[in-house]
């Protein structure tokens, strides 16, 4: 879901062959870009001025190759990788995601209609966020690119973003804290949370069994 700013220091630790950022927009191989697949700045134009049509301002953020844009300058006080945008103002470049808050999924099904986009709904809040397609989108993509036809995968996810990706991975695993739909429906389920190793901790278990 992150964007390379908020990965880079990972990456450089990891020296991933792969990378998907982005939400499933930006792919790359080691550091280089390998895939990128946005919205349009007219498009994202368009999506905002329906957005504040709808009286929809202080909760909207859009994330592009250059970092997230919000008009709340709350959340940008509070979040040291957001920049302020006023967005009445022409938006000035392509996009990977527009995230809004709404009481209601009406707009992004809207939005999703009208310009044959992905919207998805997080349980966390009225949250919705508009792409032009999920993570698991992201992963078919890379494993289509690379020509690998029958790959293997571990997943981990706390969101309704990270379902489909758990339930289509050889091993798709839920966070324990994450969101009840989640839980419900994930194969396995770590026995920590994000904030307690979950993931390194499930990994050995599979390193200790034999799995990996």
């Amino acid at each position: 879901a992150r964007n390379y700013k908020r990965t880079e220091k990972l990456i450089d630790m990891v020296k991933p062959d792969y990378t998907i950022l982005n939400g499933g927009g930006l792919i790359l191989k080691n550091k280089e870009i390998l895939i990128t697949s946005t919205i349009s700045k007219d498009i994202t134009n368009d999506i905002i001025k329906l957005l504040l049509e709808n009286e929809i301002k202080d909760d909207i953020s859009i994330e592009t190759s250059t970092g997230l844009y919000s008009y709340s300058k709350d959340y940008v006080n509070h979040n040291r990788f957001a920049k302020y945008f006023d967005f009445k103002k022409e938006f000035p470049a392509e996009c990977y995601k527009i995230l809004f808050a709404y009481k209601d999924a009406s707009i992004a099904v809207k939005i999703e209609d009208k310009y044959k986009l992905n919207q998805t709904h997080y349980l966390g809040g009225n949250w919705y966020r508009i792409a032009t397609g999920d993570k698991q989108d992201g992963v078919n993509l890379l494993f289509k690119t690379i020509k690998e036809n029958s790959p293997k995968t571990i997943c981990f996810g706390d969101d309704i973003g990270d379902l489909e990706m758990i339930l289509n991975a050889t091993i798709g695993v839920a966070m324990n804290n994450s969101m009840k739909n989640v839980l419900e429906k994930a194969p396995y389920i770590t026995k920590f949370s994000n904030d307690n190793n979950g993931v390194a901790h499930f990994l050995e278990d599979l390193i200790k069994d034999g799995t990996l």
